[in-house]
């Protein structure tokens, strides 16, 4: 694979699409990261405002959160912030599965706090260097050292059997007192919940350090039903109010309509979500362009697989899904490779990915639910018109469709988040509004071309909820009901 790239005067994909991580990757997200500079700052600013904090970060699929996430997380430990010290895990931040319960939620965040516990010890330990052994030496040798006395010993090594599943916590019935006994049945909130917080409390006091604890892919939690998620977020309330304690949960715009605005014991506590629009035109050129310059081979000529230009171009199709869009790049390219070296233009990497995501799709693209789909985006025959459309409501289908009525349309917008030709994205009132996949743009294109579209018209679709009081399909209904008003008598 490498020598493909080779080929081009790199030395490996410019198209990954993994999210820019710290660790061994860490150069790579100082060198790749591109824009959001408004994001970070709002994200620095909201994290570090208060002494407690609880910040959500909302943005579609593939708009580059984990990424974001990660730089955050980067400046805060490097000191880009108004406080002065940070504690964050050295660890991956949560990742929680659907249906998630308190225990997985507690167990996961203890399993964060002895991580940030046993990197500061390191820390400490290194900067003292060896003076704890010429502090050995000097009490005298062959005396057996007296076990050191340290603040909150029992709770630590309550929390480490816990974590490594040595016992089950069940509160004691004299004042709710924690003990280490195995019990069966459900964990009682009243013992998860305060052994967390008691962890979390000890913890500061132990370090002097703000503590942050990152969620991502928040979404998840409510993969099976929303109410679940709320009901383990609201139980565990009480652990996002201690003092230097911040919180940073990152997902999709559902997590934060459906599990937070709707609970008001967190909407209450919950700030204002930090939303991720799409990179602009101009920062998916300058990330295309950091890539290219970062994996040029010394002494080799760079001939750029795909031009700046035309990935900014074909972002579009994608609507903000940066991930999507890289992959389908790269595999153009890895199909083209064979042929030559040279740069693909826009309509050689249309057609190779149109061919790529039909195969993917293979299954999906037939019976009525993908027939009347092509209709909403590309207009029937009958009802031909120059524009495509990539964002609709339910409610616009129902016209587009007509005289199909509303239950067939709902039965076939099921099908098309089934097979996610659709992704549900932001809500206007009751309203839920769905986004036409790049993928699925992509698959259409053989038919948009035999309807007479060009690529720069399936490039350049039409949200229906960004489109003025009169468009094509307004000014018509509208010219209907003016052929059916009646003249006013005098």
């Amino acid at each position: 694979m490498t020598l493909i790239w080779n080929r081009f005067g790199l030395a490996r994909t410019p198209f990954f699409q993994e999210p820019l991580e710290e660790g061994a990757q860490a150069a790579d997200l100082a060198r790749f990261f591109v824009g959001r500079d408004r994001d970070r700052a709002a994200c620095i600013t909201a994290l570090s405002h208060d002494e407690q904090t609880r910040v959500v970060m909302v943005g579609d699929p593939g708009v580059g959160k984990t990424t974001l996430m990660n730089r955050v997380i980067a400046d805060l430990r490097t000191g880009e912030s108004p406080r002065p010290a940070w504690l964050v895990p050295a660890s991956m931040p949560i990742n929680l599965p659907g249906a998630t319960t308190l225990t997985d939620f507690c167990v996961e965040v203890l399993r964060h706090v002895l991580d940030m516990r046993t990197q500061h010890q390191q820390s400490q330990q290194a900067q003292r260097g060896g003076a704890r052994k010429v502090l050995a030496q000097a009490k005298g040798l062959g005396v057996a050292a007296k076990r050191a006395v340290v603040p909150g010993q029992d709770l630590w090594e309550q929390v480490t059997r816990v974590v490594r599943g040595a016992t089950t916590l069940a509160p004691q019935i004299a004042g709710f007192g924690l003990s280490g006994q195995r019990t069966g049945g459900t964990v009682s909130i009243a013992a998860w919940v305060p052994l967390v917080r008691q962890a979390l409390e000890q913890l500061v006091a132990d370090t002097g350090c703000d503590l942050l604890i990152a969620v991502n892919n928040a979404e998840n939690m409510a993969r099976d039903t929303a109410s679940n998620a709320a009901v383990v977020l609201q139980d565990a309330r009480d652990v996002f109010m201690v003092p230097h304690v911040h919180w940073l949960f990152v997902g999709t715009p559902d997590f934060h309509s459906d599990v937070i605005v709707p609970t008001r014991q967190l909407a209450g506590i919950m700030q204002h979500p930090v939303v991720l629009a799409p990179l602009t035109a101009d920062d998916i050129r300058e990330l295309i362009n950091k890539r290219y310059e970062a994996l040029r081979v010394n002494g080799q000529v760079m001939t750029p697989p795909v031009p700046p230009d035309t990935v900014a171009a074909l972002a579009r199709i994608f609507i903000g899904d940066l991930r999507e869009l890289l992959r389908a790049l790269e595999s153009a390219v890895l199909s083209m490779a064979p042929l030559g070296t040279g740069p693909l233009d826009l309509d050689t990497v249309m057609r190779v990915a149109s061919q790529q995501q039909s195969e993917l799709l293979a299954g999906k693209t037939r019976g009525a639910a993908w027939i009347h789909l092509q209709n909403i985006v590309l207009g029937s025959n009958a009802t031909a018109r120059p524009y495509v459309i990539h964002r609709f409501r339910e409610a616009d289908a129902v016209r587009i469709l007509a005289p199909m009525r509303q239950p067939t349309v709902h039965s076939h917008k099921k099908q098309w988040l089934e097979d996610r030709l659709v992704r549900p994205e932001r809500r206007s009132g009751a309203s839920e509004w769905l986004t036409v996949t790049g993928t699925t743009l992509l698959a259409m294109l053989p038919e948009a071309i035999h309807r007479g579209y060009t690529s720069a018209q399936l490039l350049g679709g039409v949200d229906m909820g960004a489109q003025p009081a009169v468009t094509p399909l307004a000014t018509t209904v509208q010219a209907r009901r003016a052929g059916k008003e009646r003249p006013k008598k005098k």
